[in-house]
């Protein structure tokens, strides 16, 4: 298995957050079911596929969202 260096990790981990952060924006303005991949994406100025590298569905975006509030 590739080991990850600290640097890449963080950017990782920063990408992350921002889709967390823009996903968080986008449900609070439209609710759940109306949000969009898409609106989220745009949100955080990146392009729809990229959110995919780092979550599965919507439904995993809410469920990062929530983990962050333990």
């Amino acid at each position: 298995m590739e080991t990850i260096d600290p640097i890449q990790q963080q950017l990782i981990d920063a990408r992350r957050n921002q889709i967390l952060e823009a996903a968080t924006a986008v449900f609070a303005e439209r609710g759940f079911h109306k949000a969009t991949i898409r609106a989220i994406a745009q949100h955080a100025g990146i392009a729809d596929g990229t959110i995919y590298n780092y979550f599965k569905n919507k439904t995993d975006l809410l469920i990062g969202i929530l983990d962050r509030l333990n």
